[in-house]
């Protein structure tokens, strides 16, 4: 891991498995979902970034320690982030009214920190894989006087 974080060094690894954490919550417990892997999204990303040779993410990188906000990847020297928004033509949860809301509250929270934020679906990284990718490896070279 990378600074207080958390998350991978490896490019694009996933921490990410293990059974769901119970967190006692005065009578009640909530149960934190936690995914099994990379989803198809974050495997094409993965895919496109070790092909064009982006320099070393960490995935999932906990950006907020108070929130737990976390980003897809980042590079947390250049504070350069990665956030991959899936489910966009299928009403997922980030077409909702919360969860458009939440969305703006984490990525304004990471604004005013001064992380620069890179949002990617699907369609832009098959339309323009090279692009995408040269965006945020020229946004971290950049940021680290490269």
């Amino acid at each position: 891991a990378i600074g207080s974080g958390g998350g991978s060094c490896l490019i694009l690894a996933d921490h990410r498995t293990g059974a769901g954490v119970r967190a006692a919550m005065g009578n009640t417990v909530k149960r934190r979902a936690v995914r099994r892997g990379p989803s198809t999204l974050e495997a094409l990303f993965a895919h496109l970034w070790r092909t064009l040779k982006g320099p070393p993410l960490v995935t999932e990188y906990r950006f907020d320690p108070v929130r737990m906000w976390r980003f897809d990847a980042a590079d947390p020297v250049a504070k350069v982030a990665v956030e991959l928004e899936g489910g966009v033509w299928i009403q997922g949860r980030h077409n909702t009214g919360a969860g458009i809301s939440a969305d703006m509250e984490k990525y304004n929270a990471a604004a005013a920190a001064d992380w620069l934020v890179f949002r990617f679906t699907a369609d832009m990284l098959n339309k323009d894989p090279v692009g995408c990718i040269d965006m945020v490896r020229h946004a971290i070279e950049r940021r680290k006087g490269r």
